[in-house]
């Protein structure tokens, strides 16, 4: 079962394209002949890739929660260099954030003979893994499994019959509330605008997409606060407007609501404010939060209107309600 995806049919020169179901057939196959059945399926690289299976893999890297199941192994290779290390990660990152659309060494599905059993499996790269199937003087008609691996999707959410850009909600947890002051700006003006968390408890990690106007401002740069954040956490596109930005811990950590996470850099082009400049957006990139125990919540941004921004030609200002209000 294949669902969306190709079955060859070498020796017979056939090719069957599958539907939702995921069944393939070869009818008029003449008996006696010699064949090999190969599955292909290499769309939507993002189907059930999230910063969660980034967490997942780079536990296991570091020994405190390893895969035990050869499937997982295979599916967290995806540079498909028979080993598992910080180089998958990256190019999962990478993927999320839009640097490419496609893993660069391996296909979206590997497929692997149903009925193989693993030499080791704590080591599938031992022996090779049959990904076709091998008929020698067929005699009689015949059912042929495979079991498909989702590459990048260590924590088996993968819909692999999800047409692509058809997303499944899995969020079941808390949803995290980030915020941002009511910063006003002038044309031309340049400012680093924290990004706090008002409700955020133990985290593993997130996920964020940010929309902005472009004909209003642009985001030129992040910066870290209580987050760790660099070049590679995040990426701006300035054509289409959007702040992809990750982060992860390989443990969870808490946050000061009154400490900023992580700061962005805004240039105005026009006067405006930031409420009507910045907003969340899961068109980017999917908003999600990872708790302690691995639960993954919404993530919702609030433009804090409570807040005034005085600005004269010597001085900035800002007056804020206190919290909690004494």
């Amino acid at each position: 079962k294949i669902a969306f995806g190709t079955v060859v049919l070498e020796g017979a020169e056939m090719t069957d394209m599958t539907e939702n179901d995921g069944l393939y057939e070869f009818p008029d196959m003449p008996l006696g002949g010699s064949y090999t059945v190969s599955p292909y399926k290499n769309i939507d690289h993002l189907n059930g890739i999230t910063t969660l299976d980034i967490i997942l893999i780079q536990k296991h890297i570091l020994g405190i929660d390893p895969f035990t199941s050869p499937y997982k192994m295979i599916a967290a290779d995806v540079n498909n260099s028979q080993g598992i290390n910080g180089q998958d990660i990256i190019q999962i990152r990478k993927l999320l954030l839009g640097h490419f659309e496609e893993f660069p060494n391996n296909t979206s599905w590997r497929f692997i003979d149903g009925e193989y059993n693993f030499i080791d499996n704590n080591n599938p790269w031992i022996g090779e893994f049959p990904e076709n199937y091998e008929i020698n003087d067929m005699t009689n008609s015949m059912d042929i499994d495979f079991t498909g691996v989702k590459i990048g999707d260590v924590n088996n959410s993968a819909q692999p019959n999800q047409l692509i850009g058809e997303e499944i909600d899995t969020r079941s947890a808390e949803t995290v509330e980030l915020a941002m002051d009511n910063v006003v700006f002038k044309s031309g003006e340049t400012k680093w605008i924290p990004v706090y968390a008002t409700n955020m408890k133990a985290s593993h990690g997130l996920q964020l997409g940010l929309a902005y106007a472009q004909n209003t401002i642009s985001i030129t740069d992040v910066r870290s606060g209580s987050m760790d954040i660099d070049g590679t956490n995040f990426r701006i596109d300035e054509s289409s407007g959007s702040l992809k930005l990750i982060w992860t811990s390989n443990s969870p950590m808490t946050f000061d609501a009154s400490k900023a996470l992580f700061e962005i850099q805004v240039e105005a082009k026009t006067n405006t404010k930031l409420e009507d400049a910045v907003s969340i957006s899961d068109e980017s990139i999917r908003n999600e939060a990872y708790s302690a125990n691995l639960e993954i919540g919404g993530i919702i941004l609030k433009i804090r209107t409570n807040s005034t921004v005085i600005d004269d030609e010597f001085a900035e200002y800002a007056l804020m309600q206190n919290e909690p209000n004494p």
